[in-house]
């Protein structure tokens, strides 16, 4: 799901798309059946603003200018005449929705869009010229659905969209009859290509449900990928530049350790898992569990922050410094060895916590992880961990990013994910509704001695993130 923050941009191009294959251009040179379908990151400095969608239930996340990251973006060219967009990639929601010619929310002059202006009696207008809009009365190949698509956010904006199809092209390889709402009245000034579970989809939850192919579905419909399954390296705090979502394949290059499958906890609806615990460690081999318990927690490229249960929150601000109110305060002289352990039912997944920092502010460090009422594993999560999605089998696979990945080997999933491994305490009836949780005390890293051992907190127990 998007949540608000400022991120700079992250453009996504399709290097091998199932099979095209590319120069350094992007020029098509042949045709061969790969079975997958890869786009390679390229970082672009951007500030940006996403907001918090009220389909997840999720605290709008208020940040200030000090806060930077990546929006996860994709090139799109859609229609027959061939117009350019530019959309957010959510795993945390499943429609693919785009900023219509005839937005509203846009600021026009007499030469077209133009310059951001302000509107006192409604709030902010956006210069929709920065991501691109679509005409469908301009398109040949558009065919009207009828069907709304209405979007509501948590501060009380939002988008309302009408369902169509229309061809799309992204870098050369042409994607026929792809379901794309357009919408004529937004306040964001970019779209959403969301790619969870078509349950998830809001024209499903309409009084008269209706679920269609999204686009990952509709890849693998038509043949571009062997299954409906994606991974996905965000790799964001290196210099690398080699972040990647791969549709239909595995790159085993780019993950370290074990692949720990998990089962999706709300099976067909949303991408959660099973979190059960969440250790802190200062580089002495020391390791203390600083909460317990278990719950499902969303894994979400559509938000930037890792959003944590209130308690849990406090626990690690005492841990690693402070919590000013809205933010995790350390210092980062502090923190330059620190990791943080994720245990899934048995399987853990250690990230730095370097690769939470969003910001900075004299010798302190801000970290992008926030209170909530839900727990979702957000891109702060993401960029030090690999992430494998199987949307068939209602399946997940974790493991640690290999943040130094060069080179690649590519895997087309066929069948099940390749050399993953069941989580130890891997259990499919385990489900959203039958969680449980429990709760206890912490207190700071910093004063530890190494014989201490630390009490558990509260992970509270999230039923939905709809």
């Amino acid at each position: 799901m998007k949540s608000s923050t400022l991120l700079c941009s992250f453009l996504l191009l399709a290097e091998l798309t199932a099979g095209y294959l590319f120069d350094r251009d992007f020029s098509l040179l042949k045709k061969e059946n790969q079975g997958y379908v890869k786009f390679r990151g390229e970082r672009k400095s951007k500030q940006t603003v996403r907001k918090s969608n009220s389909q997840s239930k999720k605290v709008t996340n208020n940040f200030d200018m000090v806060h930077t990251g990546y929006l996860y973006t994709l090139n799109i060219t859609i229609g027959s005449n061939k117009e350019p967009v530019v959309v957010q990639v959510d795993t945390g929601s499943a429609d693919f929705w785009i900023i219509g010619s005839n937005n509203s929310w846009c600021s026009w002059t007499s030469e077209g869009q133009g310059k951001y202006t302000e509107d006192t009696s409604r709030g902010s207008l956006h210069d929709c010229s920065l991501y691109g809009t679509f005409d469908s009365s301009k398109s040949d190949t558009w065919v009207n659905t009828g069907e709304p698509l209405d979007i509501v956010y948590v501060d009380g904006t939002g988008a309302n969209c009408t369902l169509g199809t229309d061809n799309i092209i992204i870098d050369g390889l042409e994607i026929d009859d792809c379901y794309i709402a357009v919408s004529d009245e937004a306040s964001e000034n970019y779209g959403v290509l969301g790619i969870g579970p078509v349950n998830l989809e809001v024209t499903a939850r309409n009084a008269d449900p209706f679920v269609y192919s999204n686009l990952p579905l509709t890849m693998k419909n038509q043949g571009l990928i062997s299954k409906n399954t994606y991974s996905i390296y965000l790799d964001e705090f290196t210099d690398t530049n080699t972040a990647a979502i791969l549709f239909g394949g595995i790159d085993h290059n780019k993950y370290v350790g074990d692949l720990g499958l998990l089962p999706i906890a709300s099976a067909n609806e949303k991408i959660d898992v099973t979190l059960n615990s969440i250790s802190i460690s200062n580089g002495t081999g020391k390791k203390y569990t600083f909460a317990s318990g278990a719950a499902t927690a969303l894994l979400d490229t559509g938000t930037g922050k890792t959003l944590l249960p209130t308690e849990v929150v406090r626990a690690l601000s005492s841990y690693v410094g402070r919590d000013d109110g809205s933010n995790v305060m350390a210092n980062c002289d502090d923190i330059a060895d620190v990791d943080l352990t994720f245990e899934f039912l048995g399987h853990e997944v250690t990230v730095p916590l370097l690769g939470f920092v969003q910001g900075k502010t004299g010798d302190e460090c801000i970290l992008g992880i926030q209170d909530s009422d839900t727990i979702i594993l957000g891109d702060t999560f993401l960029s030090g961990a690999y992430f494998v999605a199987d949307l068939e089998a209602n399946q997940v696979a974790l493991a640690v990013a290999n943040l130094d990945s060069v080179d690649e080997n590519i895997e087309p999933i066929v069948d099940t994910i390749p050399s993953a491994t069941t989580a130890p305490n891997y259990s499919s009836s385990q489900t959203a509704s039958s969680l449980s949780a429990i709760t206890a005390s912490s207190s700071s890293l910093l004063s530890h001695s190494s014989n201490d051992t630390i009490s558990a907190v509260k992970l509270v127990k999230s039923m939905y993130f709809v």
